[in-house]
């Protein structure tokens, strides 16, 4: 394991949790319930602010979808989250994913990690 933090300095070990805002919340939530069940994660759905807000909960990561106040054309070299990668214990959970979605008639993209996952 490489070092990645001075002695006494604190150590992350993992990313908590992650906000993402969409465009349209209802067709993200579409995706996202097919994607996520597919990997074991939990739905919730409480308001944050009087907003609408979903939550998607696993043991180790709460990923929640936000309404975005202003509608735009995404620029992947925009200041901003671009891409977001899901490491999983093993290859059969990214497959399950990957086919609940195909299923699903949604268009899934196939990349490769360092992992050698999808």
């Amino acid at each position: 394991m490489t070092k990645c933090a001075d002695e006494g300095s604190p150590l992350v070990i993992g990313l908590d949790h992650v906000y993402l805002a969409v465009s349209d919340l209802a067709r993200a939530e579409a995706f996202y319930d097919r994607a996520l069940r597919a990997l074991g994660f939990r739905k919730g759905t409480r308001a944050i602010a009087g907003e609408p807000h979903l939550h998607y909960f696993c043991p180790a990561l709460q990923i929640t979808l936000r309404p975005a106040r202003a509608a735009r054309h995404h620029d992947p070299y925009a200041p901003g989250l671009h891409h977001l990668c899901l490491q999983t214990k093993d290859r059969s959970a990214v497959d399950r994913a990957y086919e609940a979605l195909v299923a699903a008639g949604r268009r899934a993209a196939v990349t490769r990690c360092s992992s050698g996952t999808r």
